[in-house]
């Protein structure tokens, strides 16, 4: 199985898991006149091998990373960066502002230090990096096996 198709199957593996667990909670405990929908201790033990299925194969998948283990955590931390400065203000110019209730609105002007240009610019590059980075990843990938 190679790589992509172990991802997909974790994907998988792990919506089961959920599954099963808000399952297991909804209908562990029912009224003694109601009848019984699901055996939910049979819910369980199909819970923990389907965990004990996706650790498995999580450990596995960690393993066949590791020589693109520099590329992931770069791709992370590019992320990151790239969800910090889509969040980071850059207002600019001069706005009338009140200056809380009561208080007449008095004109305030707003200088960044780093510009909406700026942050246009570094997020530019930084997709184009984490769509290579991806691109790389995408046919590590696809061409490598568990």
């Amino acid at each position: 199985m190679t790589i992509a198709q172990a991802l997909k199957k974790k994907n998988k593996l792990a919506g089961t898991v959920a599954r099963l667990q808000s399952r297991i909670k909804e209908y562990n405990v029912v009224l003694d006149s109601n009848p019984v929908v699901f055996d939910t201790l049979a819910l369980y033990l199909t819970l923990v091998d389907t965990q004990n299925e996706l650790h498995a194969l999580k450990a596995k998948i960690a393993a066949a990373n590791v020589p693109v283990t520099p590329q992931m955590a770069e791709l992370a931390e590019l992320k990151g960066r790239l969800v910090f400065l889509r969040d980071l203000p850059t207002k600019s110019g001069a706005f009338l502002e009140s200056r809380g209730y009561g208080q007449p609105a008095s004109t305030i002007t707003h200088t960044p230090q780093i510009t909406a240009a700026d942050v246009v610019a570094w997020v530019d590059t930084i997709e184009a990096r984490v769509d290579s980075l991806q691109s790389e990843l995408d046919q590590f990938n696809y061409t490598h096996e568990v």
